[in-house]
């Protein structure tokens, strides 16, 4: 199942709107379980084309160019893939094999084509530098390529594969009630589609936690033994049409965002957020593509997201001095380096609480010991408490560092906030209308399960 939404061309309609051309194309929205075509839609470039002029003058760049490959028409066209005067399809089979001759669908396009690019740029980065870290990104959500043990990879190399929760992005809502394993329907884990669907807030959780964690192994079994960075992961903050950026009420942006952060520290993966946007704003959002990812946000109301009481007011001043959003949920503790091997980490964002489990080497009499991150907002000035299993502790105020030196062997740390933020805000009335149109979803996807079992137990 691929993702149709809004305005969609098929390849061959790209072309012919890329040469300038009018021509109908079919809209989707999302429905309840996959894309639903509602209409089409004319669309008219009125002979804007997406190919250079003809007489764009290429000289400049030191090349000659083949003077079978013309200026100002598709590539396509003149490669005999469709008619230009007709708009007619004229080689049906062109993009299913490679080159050289080998059948190439979704499975098999990192097999020839991503690997092909990677083994150039690893060859010519390598020449550069021997020592220089180099990022492995294939294609978003893909299985990667069979990389490990060839000419083409090293220590120096890093997978750095991308996440994101396909439902909350397509639909612009955050469900408690239900979610979909994307990543195991893309691997064809399930015999359907609504087989992929799991039921309630702690299923959500793991589902989202066991799709990354399982692209962590995917990178291990398929690129090596290796550093896995995830360089890409968020979540939308323009939920049920920017509503809260009219009330305030962040309730389900916080949930999403503490959903992702249970799922990286579960798989224990590095990762960097996206996104930090200086331009942010809630009418434009990241400025790219209509996304609307940024955790700050120029001119945020920030006392409406914590509210007004005495005792929030230090949460509102950190997120006015960041200008960031669902702080919450993404100032989360974490550990810099580990004396020893890590086990677990947790932030349990309602409690305020953040569990470290570690396999520990003795540092006891070491200059340096493992080292935690402790966000502000989380945990403010000193208003906390830590317990240890050994050892002693030292916090860095202005690092925002707690230092533990602690004994050999299984070895646990906990820190827990006494000045917490305040709970999270009920629903709105359109929130509720939104939820109760969830709940409906919810009910027609139990229902589609129930048929679906049905149907196997009469077969």
């Amino acid at each position: 199942m691929h993702l149709k939404l809004g305005v969609t061309p098929t390849a061959l309609e790209g072309m012919i709107l890329g040469m300038g051309k009018p021509c109908e194309v079919e809209v989707y929205k999302f429905g309840r379980l996959r894309p639903k075509l509602v209409g089409k839609k004319l669309i008219d470039p009125k002979g804007v084309t997406a190919w250079l002029s003809k007489d764009y003058d290429d000289t400049r760049y030191g090349w000659k160019r083949d003077p079978k490959w013309k200026l100002g028409e598709c590539i396509w066209a003149q490669h005999g893939v469709w008619d230009i005067e007709t708009n007619k399809p004229l080689k049906l089979d062109y993009f299913k094999y490679a080159p050289d001759g080998r059948f190439a669908d979704d499975t098999t396009f990192n097999t020839i084509y991503f690997t092909r690019y990677w083994e150039r740029f690893y060859t010519a980065m390598r020449k550069i530098d021997k020592e220089m870290f180099l990022f492995c990104q294939p294609p978003t959500m893909s299985v990667p390529p069979k990389l490990k043990d060839s000419p083409y990879m090293d220590s120096r190399i890093i997978y750095a594969p991308h996440y994101y929760d396909g439902l909350t992005m397509v639909q612009k809502h955050w469900s408690t009630l239900w979610n979909v394993d994307v990543l195991g329907i893309l691997r064809g884990r399930y015999l359907a589609p609504p087989f992929a669907i799991k039921l309630g807030e702690n299923a959500i959780r793991e589902c989202i936690s066991s799709q990354v964690t399982a692209m962590r192994e995917e990178g291990r079994e398929n690129i090596g033994i290796t550093p896995c960075f995830m360089s890409e992961t968020g979540m939308p903050f323009d939920l049920d049409d920017k509503s809260a950026y009219k009330t305030g009420n962040y309730s389900s942006q916080i949930k999403a965002w503490d959903t992702l952060g249970h799922a990286l520290e579960k798989s224990k993966i590095h990762h960097t957020l996206w996104v930090y946007s200086a331009q942010n704003s809630h009418r434009f959002g990241d400025y790219w593509n209509g996304e609307d990812f940024s955790i700050y946000s120029h001119g945020h109301d920030h006392a409406l997201e914590h509210g007004d009481d005495d005792d929030v007011d230090h949460h509102i001043k950190v997120s006015k001095a960041h200008a960031t959003r669902a702080d919450r949920a993404i100032a989360r503790p974490f550990p810099l380096t580990v004396s020893g091997a890590l086990k677990t980490y947790k932030f349990h964002m309602e409690k305020g609480v953040f569990h470290l489990h570690i396999d520990g080497l003795d540092c006891l009499e070491s200059k340096k010991g493992t080292e935690i991150a402790l966000p502000a907002f989380s945990f403010p000035k000193n208003n906390f408490n830590i317990k240890v299993t050994s050892g002693r502790y030292e916090f860095n105020s202005e690092e925002r560092v707690v230092v533990w030196w602690h004994g050999a062997g299984d070895q646990e740390l906990e820190i827990e906030s006494t000045l917490l933020p305040p709970p999270i805000k009920a629903p709105t009335l359109r929130e509720k209308l939104k939820q109760n149109e969830d709940q409906v979803n919810y009910f027609v996807v139990m229902l589609t399960l129930a048929l679906l079992l049905l149907s196997l137990v009469i077969v």
